[in-house]
């Protein structure tokens, strides 16, 4: 059962009176919380929204901020998921923090993300002295990025009983991934500026210093200025100083264009001394496999 406030329901309650009733505007509220820590506040409407100190922005023309659409939502009983698509148009210029917005969104930018959908229902337009209805409350379980339109398939609450637990699983593996807050190891340490040699394509890009066969594969290559500026994408092999990314570039460099690229980590123990980080490691070597343990 959902809550809202006198004055929501006084004013339904008028609307429904005497068959059209009063009329009245409705708005969706969108407050997004990255995996990062950065809060996006979004609404449908036509003009910026403000409840208390929360501020929610409408899209402009040519503006950073998408055109926000949501599929059909139908609450379910007992443990069973719900689900919701919400459609982000882009356009050319969407964007998050200088970003594109479906470059951000293939990059994982909305991986983990946080979302909570209301509803306001105003006598006037602009009017949120009603406050808002919650209509769901969720988070991020699947990304498809297009060219000018990011769906975001949302699932409600009950996906966090889906979680991992326990947090650390017993694995020979670490259970850090590479350069994060628990591996604590400074990947600026191991990243090279690479400039774009030419014969570049979307699937292979040759660069600037050479490093031995294998040395990238399984890190990071960013690019810093371009067409693909702001473009992060694994490296999925290297060889005679050629990058093969793991998912193709959505442009081809030209040469002269600026990247960064880092080697990976097997999360090894051998690969966490071989980085002189074994201190952080979170992996349990000594685990026997399936074939010893039964």
């Amino acid at each position: 059962m959902k809550s809202a406030s006198a004055g929501t329901i006084a004013l339904l309650a008028a609307a429904a009176a005497g068959g059209s009733g009063a009329p009245f505007f409705m708005a969706d509220l969108y407050t997004i919380t990255l995996a990062s820590g950065q809060i996006l506040y979004w609404t449908n409407f036509d003009q910026n929204l403000t409840i208390g100190a929360i501020t929610w922005t409408c899209a402009t023309d040519k503006g950073t901020q998408p055109v926000l659409k949501r599929g059909e939502y139908k609450n379910v009983k007992g443990t069973e998921v719900g689900t919701l698509d919400l459609t982000l148009n882009c356009g050319q210029t969407a964007a998050i923090s200088g970003t594109r917005l479906t470059v951000f969104a293939a990059n994982g930018g909305f991986d983990g993300a946080q979302v909570l959908i209301q509803r306001c229902f105003m006598s006037t337009a602009g009017n949120t002295g009603n406050g808002a209805v919650t209509i769901f409350q969720g988070l991020v379980a699947a990304v498809d990025p297009g060219t000018t339109q990011v769906v975001l398939h949302l699932k409600n609450q009950n996906e966090y009983m889906a979680l991992s637990w326990p947090r650390n699983l017993w694995m020979p593996q670490c259970n850090h991934a590479f350069g994060d807050a628990g591996c604590g190891f400074n990947l600026a340490e191991i990243t090279d500026s690479q400039t774009v040699q030419s014969g570049a394509t979307t699937q292979a890009v040759g660069g600037s210093l050479v490093r031995a066969n294998g040395y990238y594969v399984g890190g990071v290559m960013t690019f810093t200025s371009g067409v693909c500026n702001g473009v992060s994408v694994p490296i999925g092999g290297y060889a005679n100083g050629v990058f093969t990314p793991s998912i193709a570039l959505p442009s081809a460099p030209a040469p002269g264009d600026t990247f960064t690229a880092y080697p990976g980590c097997a999360r090894s123990w051998a690969a966490c001394q071989a980085y002189g980080n074994t201190n952080q490691f979170n992996g349990f070597p000594f685990v026997p496999p399936p074939e010893t343990a039964s």
